[in-house]
């Protein structure tokens, strides 16, 4: 493939490799941990605090919890007790932890230098971890012992596998907090290693990415290929998608290629080249059109500002990435946009409103939450899709180059997950025998054709989440399914989107190909399909030439 690609992703602003992180904003500093328990530093915080944020929540008292967990182990001993009540204080006391989190974070995001915010955020960090540590255990003890009345109350926060565990001797709520708190404050020692590399002062990035090749050997040596997905709410494995990725390989990478070329020879390439979307207008376009799609989710836009869940931000001093993270206390979720200045800022506010759409329908309990992700992000990339038919509104002139761009960039959601995936694989099924100049090279292997120059270090994904990535392939496929109906039958693809955005993907019951299946959408794993969509997208890449 011609080295014009890189030069030609740059140039339009695609992130080949990185992607955009935009769920739940992974926080990698790796020093935050130091920070965690610096009392004098969070105290400063709300001082240092100019957005306000840290004014929306209350920093929760584990005394306070612990006393109440106590309670809640007292009553269920004895017949006539309010255990519900017990019950509901502690979920309530959980998800007033996790809006701290989340606000908390927010407001260190957008003032990324100072300490005294970091400290606060890990603070509360650490304080949900040890919240949600404390209540699981409090459940799984008393569901052990308590009188008959109240095992049904109980029954649904009980994971089996754990059962044994919480119940051990010498397992106690003292235990358990302090094992969460160590645990929070030593982190991930290989992972830390990774960051020492990637962000040190090494400049030779061949050697850069044997070191990390070596701490990826490290890393993989805690997976197998037969669980390598299993922490991911996934209903397939990765032997059935190794040949869905030779498809991707062979299917759609032509498609991505001609679809450069036609961005690249778009009478407005030029224009688009350093163009901006002003960042004052792009939660105002964003309500306006969404009212256009429908009520309901004109109606969740206007949410963003009617209760102040949208920050945006610029700059060296802040975060540089999205994300939208949820508020169970308030029943909510809110978004963080990171403004690159650059036009494709208004699709990064689109994609994430996707995300805050889809949790308007998902009322999962915090105690609850896990993340689907191959389903979040169908919900985000589809709300992207749903909005092509207003591009030449939005952008002007530049709107047929823009969903030029658009195409392209969804296809390489999908190679890219894809691309990684069979890399992650295959250096898994031969971790022993592999040396970290044989890893270097298989990467090199997979990902040249379609990356020239790229380099194995930069992907922190893989570091940070094995077997995370297949996560924006498969969701890329999944969304493109709406494609079609996003041209040329706009309703018919408004109503495939709403049953998708519809699906709890916080909840443990959510899965992928069974979602796809409740919701009517294809079979994306299979031959067919994948020839389908790279014949689809090519005419409509041609379409778009005229």
């Amino acid at each position: 493939m011609e080295l014009k690609k890189l030069a030609a992703l740059a140039a339009a602003a695609v992130m080949p490799l990185s992607l955009i992180s935009c769920t739940f904003g992974y926080q990698s500093d790796r020093d935050k941990k130091e920070a965690s328990n610096n009392a004098s530093l969070r105290q400063e915080a709300r001082t240092a605090d100019t957005s306000g944020i840290l004014d929306r929540y209350e920093n929760i008292d584990i005394d306070k919890l612990n006393s109440d967990i106590e309670k809640f182990l007292d009553d269920v001993h004895s017949s006539g007790n309010d255990v519900q009540a017990d019950i509901d204080g502690l979920l309530d006391t959980l998800a007033k932890s996790y809006n701290a989190k989340t606000f908390s974070e927010i407001a260190y995001y957008m003032d990324f230098g100072s300490d005294a915010l970091e400290a606060e955020a890990d603070g509360c960090t650490e304080e949900a971890s040890v919240a949600y540590e404390a209540i699981s255990y409090a459940f799984h003890v008393a569901y052990q012992s308590a009188y008959p009345e109240y095992v049904d109350l109980i029954r649904p926060y009980i994971d089996d596998d754990w059962l044994d565990y919480y119940n051990s001797p010498g397992v106690t709520l003292e235990r358990i907090e302090k094992n969460t708190r160590q645990a929070f404050a030593s982190g991930d020692s290989d992972l830390d290693e990774y960051y020492d590399v990637a962000y040190g002062s090494e400049t030779d990035e061949d050697k850069l990415d044997l070191e990390a090749a070596k701490i990826y050997l490290q890393i993989l040596e805690g997976y197998d290929t037969e669980t390598f997905y299993d922490d991911f709410s996934r209903d397939y494995t990765p032997e059935e998608i190794m040949p869905v990725c030779e498809m991707v390989r062979s299917e759609l990478v032509p498609v991505s290629q001609h679809g450069l070329d036609a961005v690249m020879d778009h009478p407005s390439y030029e224009d688009l080249i350093g163009a901006d979307f002003p960042g004052d207008e792009l939660l105002p376009t964003l309500q306006k059109y969404a009212e256009r799609l429908s009520p309901q989710i004109g109606e969740a836009a206007k949410r963003l500002s009617d209760k102040d869940l949208c920050f945006i931000t610029e700059g060296r001093n802040s975060y540089n990435g999205s994300f939208t993270a949820t508020l169970p206390a308030d029943g909510d979720s809110v978004i963080y946009i990171y403004r690159d200045e650059l036009v494709t800022d208004m699709i990064g506010i689109i994609h994430e409103f996707g995300h805050f759409y889809a949790s308007y329908y998902d009322d999962t309990s915090a105690y609850d939450q896990t993340n689907c992700l191959d389903v979040a992000e169908i919900q985000s990339q589809g709300m992207e899709l749903l909005f092509l038919q207003f591009y030449d509104e939005i952008f002007g002139d530049n709107g047929s180059i823009m969903r030029l761009y658009k195409l392209n960039d969804i296809l390489d959601y999908a190679i890219s997950g894809c691309l990684m995936a069979e890399f992650e694989y295959k250096v898994l099924e031969n971790r022993d025998s592999l040396t970290p100049e044989e890893v270097v090279e298989c990467y090199h292997e997979i990902m040249d054709d379609y990356y020239p120059d790229s380099h194995f270090y930069y992907v922190s994904h893989i570091f940070e989440q094995p077997g995370y990535y297949i996560s924006y392939g498969v969701s890329a496929l999944a969304a493109l399914d709406i494609i079609s109906d996003c041209y040329d039958d706009r309703d018919r693809a408004l109503e495939k989107y709403e049953k998708i955005a519809h699906v709890k993907a916080f909840s443990p019951d959510c899965s992928f190909k069974a979602a796809l299946s409740d919701c009517g959408l294809s079979d994306v794993l299979t031959e067919d399909y994948i020839k389908g969509l790279a014949a689809t997208v090519d005419g409509l890449i041609s379409r778009e030439e005229g």
